[in-house]
């Protein structure tokens, strides 16, 4: 298969992913391995931001342990200590009783998720429906009855010559979808040029939008806000 190299942005992006084609590379046993170099805050920030998804029990129920006696002053002392964080006692258990964001409600968007949105239509399902069926095809490895001649082609190109002849997205709505797959240019590098460019995207945001950031540098999609530190009296301060 022709290698390609993509554009710092997009390769970034092919990084957060976990391989999951060809099979013989599919990870399932490591579903953060595109976060190892995050730690846990980080990487709960960020799936926070992207996928609405929790990777630590609700703030609701660690204050409801600290209340039972089962989280103790010492525990929270020590735990900050290992962290290295600059937090004091006091100021980590107010922020503990404070309510947090629905991490649900502040996902980053995909052009498809507003789309889907927008329409009622489930636009979201369908890219993931049909990158699957791409996918499928190019990097079969002798599964298939039917042998597709086309395999020796960059991803791209393979993904581009089959979306020109693929009639699903009428069903869906998407007139004239062939036609605009035949006019992109002729490799990722300029397509991604081409369609950043398109929508009307500032310079800097192409990173972003490609692999949205927890820091929301560019102010696409934040993980909500932090919690305000107070509130809370008499639980031990230090």
């Amino acid at each position: 298969m022709t290698q390609i190299t993509l554009p710092a942005p997009a390769q970034a992006a092919t990084q957060r992913i976990a391989p999951v084609w060809p099979l013989t590379r599919f990870v399932a046993v490591n579903p953060f391995l595109g976060l190892a170099d995050h730690d846990l805050a980080a990487t709960a920030q960020r799936l926070a931001a992207v996928a609405g998804a929790r990777v630590t029990q609700p703030r609701a129920d660690i204050d409801a342990a600290i209340d039972a006696g089962e989280i103790t002053p010492e525990d929270l002392t020590a735990a900050l200590a290992e962290a290295g964080h600059p937090m004091s006692l006091g100021q980590l258990m107010d922020a503990v009783a404070t309510p947090e964001p629905d991490p649900g409600s502040v996902t980053f968007q995909t052009f498809a998720d507003v789309a889907s949105a927008g329409t009622g239509t489930d636009y979201a399902g369908f890219v993931i429906d049909r990158i699957g069926a791409w996918a499928a095809d190019y990097f079969d490895l002798g599964q298939a009855a039917w042998v597709d001649p086309a395999q020796g082609e960059s991803a791209f190109a393979h993904w581009k010559a089959m979306a020109a002849v693929d009639y699903t997205p009428d069903a869906m709505g998407l007139k004239g979808y062939r036609a605009a797959i035949a006019a992109l240019p002729g490799t990722a590098e300029a397509t991604i040029a081409h369609l950043t460019g398109t929508l009307g995207l500032p310079g800097g945001c192409a990173g972003a939008v490609v692999s949205p950031d927890a820091d929301d540098r560019f102010g696409l999609g934040r993980a909500g806000p932090q919690p305000a530190v107070g509130g809370r009296t008499g639980r031990g301060a230090g």
